[in-house]
């Protein structure tokens, strides 16, 4: 491409001119984050599942650069890669031509803020951003990318640590109430039917935002099945260059029918008829897309870590339901997931326990075990009360010291104690992380 074009196509996705550039709703927490970053040295990182919102907050952080801190306009730059009129074989040496083409036709003075998005399509786009951070100290750099590994290897070594990663989520319970009804005042007053029924809607349809704002329910699904189809093509099958790509989908199908469940390799290896080294390295694929997470059995041996099978949990509902069972089948593990994406989003260090009975999570503070965590969907139940506080009980006396949860969506019978607390009050409960 001729360097010429370049600024010409990213004048649409900047703020120079008069062109009105939609930043949405703001997302106060990752907002929060992001202005705290921008004023470190170091390259940030930001990673998360593809349209979970990455774009839209670079773009905010760029608008209130300039709102706030009274940053001129034409001292940011914004590049999105997947705009197929920059083309789909882009290298370091094209990004050098792009910065230098800005800076020539927009002449900032001073400080520059760098916005690489969707980077990992970028051949050796590490080279580049190392070379600027290394000579241009009044480049701000921030990268975002759809791939864990990108952040893990390429930069990790090059950077030597001087790189903060920051990973994004689709929307929580808390944002999806503030997206949906645009009200700062969504909390706990809200009566229990209107809870539960917007319960019901997050579980179903999940947090991505576009999803969340659209009002049709046809609609919803066909954006969830869009963004599940692109997610598994650009993220896992062509990035990894996958030959068996329908054993690939049919083993995601497996996993997302299945969340909140341990998944052994080797059992899926009879299901799949493939190797086990083959699904290890498919799950690791889908986990490197953000689209699945697992958590280990707690052990202090490493070994009896890594022979027992992980429990997997989704990045979002409603690709649950768009590529598993529905949600009236799968209610019970759909809390369980909700639960541990508030935990992830707390970078808790999680893992599962199992003794003859076995806790939900197991969270990790340090060399401690801090608190056990259960969930259910309703403690009304004699039986089931009972079945979760002597499970709870037992790990307690292998762990004094952690503090017992027991997470449940009813208690019409207003049971108290042992650690009982809603899934309302546990989902509204302020970030401690």
């Amino acid at each position: 491409m001729q360097k010429s074009k370049y600024v010409e196509i990213l004048r649409d996705w900047n703020f120079w001119g008069t062109n009105k550039v939609d930043t949405g709703l703001k997302r106060k927490y990752y907002l929060k984050k992001l202005r705290q970053l921008s004023r470190l040295n170091e390259v940030v990182g930001i990673c998360g599942v593809r349209r979970c919102g990455k774009t839209t907050l670079l773009l905010q952080l760029i608008q209130d650069l300039h709102e706030i801190n009274k940053l001129p306009l034409k001292n940011t730059l914004y590049v999105n890669f997947e705009d197929p009129r920059l083309g789909d074989s882009l290298t370091a040496l094209d990004l050098f031509d792009i910065i230098e083409e800005y800076q020539a036709q927009l002449d900032p003075k001073g400080k520059v803020y760098l916005f690489l998005d969707e980077i990992q399509v970028v051949k050796d786009w590490e080279k580049f951003v190392r070379t600027i951070y290394d000579q241009q100290k009044q480049v701000k750099i921030f990268v975002s990318g759809s791939s864990s590994s990108i952040f893990d290897s390429k930069l990790s070594s090059l950077l030597s640590g001087r790189i903060v990663n920051l990973q994004v989520f689709p929307l929580n319970f808390v944002e999806f109430l503030q997206f949906k009804y645009q009200d700062d005042n969504t909390n706990k007053s809200q009566t229990d039917d209107f809870f539960e029924k917007s319960l019901t809607e997050y579980l179903t349809y999940g947090g991505f935002p576009r999803v969340v704002l659209e009002q049709d329910k046809i609609a919803k699904r066909q954006i969830l099945v869009s963004y599940y189809e692109s997610i598994l093509e650009q993220d896992v099958i062509l990035k990894n260059n996958i030959k068996q790509a329908a054993v690939l989908k049919q083993l995601a199908k497996y996993v997302l029918s299945n969340i909140s469940n341990q998944i052994s390799t080797y059992s899926l290896q009879k299901t799949l008829g493939i190797s086990n080294q083959h699904i290890g390295r498919y799950l690791d694929y889908l986990e490197d897309a953000y689209l699945i997470f697992r958590i280990p059995k707690f052990s202090y041996s490493v070994k009896k870590q890594i022979y027992n099978p992980d429990k997997v949990f989704c990045v979002d509902s409603g690709l649950v339901n768009t590529a598993g069972f529905s949600f009236s089948e799968n209610k019970g593990h759909l809390l369980e997931n909700l639960v541990y994406l508030k935990l992830k989003q707390q970078n808790k260090d999680l893992y599962y326990w199992k003794n003859g009975t076995e806790i939900d999570f197991l969270i990790r503070k340090g060399v401690q075990v801090d608190r056990l965590v259960d969930v259910t969907t309703t403690v009304d139940d004699d039986q089931v009360w009972e079945r979760e506080i002597k499970s709870l009980a037992i790990a307690q006396k292998e762990y004094p010291q952690a503090e017992m949860l027991l997470i449940s969506l009813y208690n019409q019978s207003n049971r108290q104690g042992n650690g009982l607390t809603g899934l309302k009050e546990f989902l509204f409960e302020k970030f401690n992380s």
